[in-house]
């Protein structure tokens, strides 16, 4: 039996008012398709580079720092200094960083007992380039003036010199004071662990190892 000609006339006609309510109206689109947002995955081997290390490092720290650094950009006049009197623009960054030290196992270790005590001098701690830092977690901010410099230039000249300075910091003295008792306390379970236990020193394995980097004096 074939349906009346009216009811097909009335069902296209609700269709069609339907599709134009979610044409129309903002909110009824989104309710019937949804979006959904999804990382593009992105590899290419001719883009990865593997170093290999001669006889390994031995991570001995991680420190953790709260990082800020600023940036300026400033114009310049031709025949004299006018950069005090025209406006600037100032970004600054700040963000956790994470400097990891580590020691090379290439070189011979040699483990010496003292009557009391194992004496182990190991290499200087060097920091992993570039250090880590927590991208999630960076907050930038801008202050520019009337007519002041671009602020996306200075953000990315602030990006781009990031790196740089963080690896300046790295290598600091007070970096590497911050981090040396652990340093130390993983180099002595490492040696137990790897030199004692399993070496000539089993029955001494109780005595504590105490541990020298280079420069350290006895």
């Amino acid at each position: 039996m074939n349906l009346p000609t009216f009811g097909w006339k009335a069902t296209a006609m609700v269709l069609a008012a339907v599709v134009a309510v979610l044409l129309v109206w903002p909110s009824g689109w989104p309710r019937l398709t949804g979006k959904t947002e999804v990382r593009v995955p992105k590899l290419d081997k001719d883009e990865i580079v593997v170093v290999r290390t001669k006889g390994g490092k031995l991570e001995v720290s991680t420190l953790v720092k709260n990082e800020e650094f600023r940036w300026q950009t400033s114009w310049t006049c031709p025949l004299i200094d006018c950069s005090n009197y025209l406006p600037k623009t100032v970004s600054e960054v700040r963000l956790p960083v994470h400097y990891s030290f580590t020691i090379p196992l290439a070189s011979e270790w040699r483990l010496k007992f003292r009557g009391e005590y194992f004496e182990l001098k190991v290499p200087k701690e060097r920091p992993n380039l570039p250090p880590g830092f927590e991208v999630g977690k960076l907050e930038l901010r801008t202050t520019k003036g009337w007519l002041s410099p671009d602020v996306a230039e200075n953000q990315i000249s602030l990006l781009k010199h990031l790196g740089p300075e963080l690896a300046e910091r790295a290598v600091q003295p007070a970096y590497l004071s911050a981090q040396r008792d652990e340093a130390r306390k993983t180099v002595a379970e490492f040696a137990r662990r790897w030199m004692v236990e399993q070496g000539r020193g089993k029955d001494k394995a109780d005595y504590p190892i105490k541990v020298f980097f280079e420069g350290e004096v006895n």
